[in-house]
């Protein structure tokens, strides 16, 4: 029995998220009540407050699980220095590739909340949370493969790169997302395989 509640507080989760993406597209946050949201899922409003306190809660929560998804993605990835130092031609399982082929698909399958919060208007606290959790990864796995014992030179380089990343991101999104999660990871690749060159000695 516990096993089916839980299967139903899911898809009524799921619901809700999809109904709030769906009119952040018609307005802002701010502007959409619990009331207009719960009438076009179908849902009760005492079932929506059982899970959340208000909208601003149920996003909160999708940004988290968003950020949850985006930390385990980058932690399944390690930088491997073979990867920067043979730029044409490397083994697959060193490319960079699938992290950034992984990264693009992520994009496609939460779409509509990518736009919300990497858009222009976006949500930059959650930008910068990410960005900082990348920093912290990389930063300590660049020390490990160049040496570099230089904390400015390697901020500097992370701050240019994420920034870089980011614009590609959101280039792609504001043009219609046009190319695939497969020429995007490769123009990826380029640009920071040709960024990393400056730690090459």
């Amino acid at each position: 029995m516990a096993q089916k509640e839980d299967r139903r507080v899911r898809k009524t989760k799921e619901a809700l998220r999809n109904g709030l993406l769906q009119l952040m597209q018609e307005k802002q946050i701010n502007e959409i009540t619990v009331k207009e949201l719960t009438e076009l899922v179908d849902i009760n409003r005492a079932t929506f407050y059982n899970h959340y306190h208000d909208i601003y809660d149920l996003f909160s929560s999708i940004e988290k699980e968003m950020y949850e998804e985006i930390q385990r993605t980058l932690d399944r990835y390690t930088l491997n220095k073979e990867v920067y130092q043979k730029r044409i031609h490397f083994p697959a399982e060193q490319s960079p590739l699938p992290l950034f082929l992984e990264i693009f698909n992520f994009l496609v399958e939460n779409m509509e909340m990518c736009l919300f919060l990497l858009g222009d208007k976006g949500d930059s606290e959650f930008i910068e949370k990410v960005l900082n959790y990348g920093k912290h990864k990389y930063i300590k796995e660049w020390q490990k493969i160049y040496h570099v014992d230089n904390p400015e030179l390697l901020d500097a380089t992370y701050a240019f790169v994420a920034s870089g990343f980011m614009g590609l991101i959101r280039y792609w999104l504001a043009n219609g997302m046009k190319q695939s999660p497969q020429e995007m990871a490769v123009i990826a690749e380029k640009v920071i395989l040709f960024s990393m060159k400056m730690f090459e000695k």
